[in-house]
């Protein structure tokens, strides 16, 4: 039988120097005594008062001390902080003013707004049943799962007009999500809806830093970065050389489509001559890409580049960064990079105000090359992932690579996601480490005469 039935005697103690504290000792049939401790609050609400019994789920008084302390403090911040006037306000309430109050805020950036507001959608959308769930009555076991379904469930939303489905969410996206449901949680304390938060020690996902980083070859890349310059099927560096008497057989004579032929026709009014491609913004295209290859820089960055930013003399580049503090940094050039930079400076003539890029995203124009060649997708940011790679097989070491791509952690991820490129480095150089030793040679004992 449980204590319970077996108790015989129960009394409470009020320990001095505490407020609230209670010993309780309760004593069954057979004289065997046990000793709890609980915490008495006080309350008080329109000219009536009452008491609620807490249980502090200890034997030991020290830590009794300890735990009724923290629970008047809460008790008597609930008393002050909440409004029950807001006792019904629904989870889909304090959603509709969070959202409003981040697209509100001027001290965040476009891209953390969009970045917090599709967060909010995916927890929603997540557990829909939950957002007529009242926010005062929101208990712990139900943020945690709430937590499970963001885990579990596919509500990563696919692209609009293709046939791919919801996929799971990344550990990164999820954490971002469990980031939304604490900002809620959060609202609804400021707002005085509730004075606890739910959401306290929900767990986070662990993020999973190994990246798998799949770049093309030297031969691969040299061959993109051409493909930007001079697009197929625009390679035609003149219609001086198209044969036939219609236009669709002078089309076919220099191996492309009518359409394409009078495309570059209506481009030619002033002469027969066409602009040759990787001019204009193809050429752009290809500068783009050759400076975050050169540079490692983030397409954001490169974006707010200026030539007033390279400093000739010193063979440096100042990356004016905001990610975070390591983000805003000052970088030696590799040879390449100079050579790139000081070709495209004498080229344009540019002023020191002005901006390095001439086109600033070139993601559509990397999507048509990879397509056309047969590589896979690239994004901007595989160009960063280029440099490191290369800059780890050239032999430089992880903490001086994290500086100059402006990571604070002194090298440790990129010795996580890039460690078995130094694994493979090292193996061939250990390969060519040689002792001198040569083949046996026929050895003649002169002692036999």
């Amino acid at each position: 039988m449980s204590d319970k039935n077996d108790a015989k005697n129960t009394t409470y103690q009020k320990i001095k120097g505490i407020k609230g504290l209670y010993k309780n000792t309760t004593t069954n049939k057979d004289g065997k005594k046990g000793v709890s401790y609980y915490v008495r609050l006080l309350w008080r609400q329109e000219g009536k008062g009452y008491s609620k019994w807490k249980s502090l789920r200890t034997d030991k008084l020290s830590i009794a001390k300890q735990r009724a302390i923290e629970a008047q403090m809460r008790h008597d911040a609930e008393k002050g902080r909440v409004n029950h006037d807001l006792h019904d306000v629904t989870l889909r309430d304090i959603y509709g003013m969070y959202i409003r109050d981040v697209q509100g805020n001027p001290d965040f950036k476009p891209k953390s707004k969009e970045a917090r507001v599709a967060a909010a959608k995916r927890l929603m959308r997540a557990w829909p049943e939950m957002a007529d769930r009242k926010m005062s009555t929101l208990s712990k076991a139900e943020c945690e799962r709430w937590v499970r379904k963001v885990k579990t469930i596919p509500i990563g939303k696919a692209p609009p007009g293709t046939e791919q489905e919801d996929k799971l969410l990344s550990s990164s996206a999820i954490n971002k999500t469990i980031g939304a449901l604490k900002h809620l949680t959060e609202l609804a304390i400021t707002i005085g809806v509730r004075a606890d938060d739910p959401a306290l020690r929900v767990k986070r996902a662990k993020e999973r830093t190994e990246k798998k980083v799949n770049l093309p070859s030297i031969e691969e890349m040299d061959k993109l970065l051409v493909e930007l310059e001079h697009p197929q099927p625009e390679k035609i560096l003149s219609l001086e050389g198209a044969q036939g008497s219609t236009q669709a057989e002078q089309a076919e004579s220099l191996g492309i489509s009518l359409a394409t032929f009078k495309r570059h026709l209506r481009k030619n009014q002033k002469g027969p001559k066409l602009k040759a491609a990787g001019e204009g913004r193809n050429r752009d295209a290809g500068d783009c890409a050759r400076l975050l290859m050169f540079t490692g820089v983030r397409i954001g960055e490169a974006q707010r580049l200026q030539w007033k930013h390279v400093n000739w003399t010193k063979n440096q580049l100042h990356i004016p960064g905001t990610k975070s503090n390591a983000a805003n940094r000052i970088v030696p050039l590799v040879p390449e990079g100079r050579a790139f930079l000081k070709q495209l400076f004498d080229e344009h003539q540019p002023d020191f105000e002005s901006p390095i890029l001439r086109r600033k995203n070139i993601q559509k124009a990397i999507d048509g090359a990879c397509e056309r060649l047969g590589l896979a997708r690239m994004t901007h940011h595989d160009f960063r992932h280029y440099f490191i790679t290369t800059c780890v097989e050239s032999g430089i070491d992880f903490k001086t690579i994290a500086e100059w791509v402006g990571h604070s952690d002194g090298g440790i991820l990129i010795g996580k996601v890039y460690g078995h490129l130094r694994d493979q480095h090292s193996q061939e150089s250990a390969a060519k480490v040689s002792f001198g030793q040569k083949k046996p040679s026929k050895v003649v004992d002169f002692r036999t005469g």
